[in-house]
């Protein structure tokens, strides 16, 4: 989160993953984006991924999108996050990754305005 707050810009919409929504939720208003809008996904989506990035697809032709990942949902040769980032490598351009190290958090900066 703190990475999210430094490195925020107008315009910037957020894509929250179903497992990260919890702890978005609770530390939002401590980093100064408590009254952001953001996408998310639910986790229904996972019986049927496609879901998933019909929800992403709500933020297409953005310049700056982050995408947080926490938790993810592994299940059958289903990885959320390979999946999720494969679909947005596929539409867009990745344009930074933090990663804090002995965590499953990710937060990604993407450009999905080609």
């Amino acid at each position: 989160m703190a990475a999210l707050a430094k490195n925020w810009e107008d315009g910037d919409v957020p894509f929250v993953s179903y497992g990260a929504n919890p702890a978005f939720q609770f530390y939002a208003e401590r980093y100064g984006l408590g009254n952001i809008a953001y996408q998310t996904s639910y986790y229904s989506d996972y019986k049927e991924p496609s879901k998933i990035l019909s929800n992403v697809d709500m933020l297409d032709n953005n310049p700056r999108v982050w995408i947080l990942i926490t938790h993810v949902y592994e299940q059958n040769g289903f990885n959320e996050k390979d999946y999720l980032l494969a679909y947005l490598d596929s539409i867009g351009e990745m344009k930074r990754e933090f990663r804090k190290p002995g965590t499953g958090v990710r937060l990604f900066l993407y450009d999905l305005s080609q």
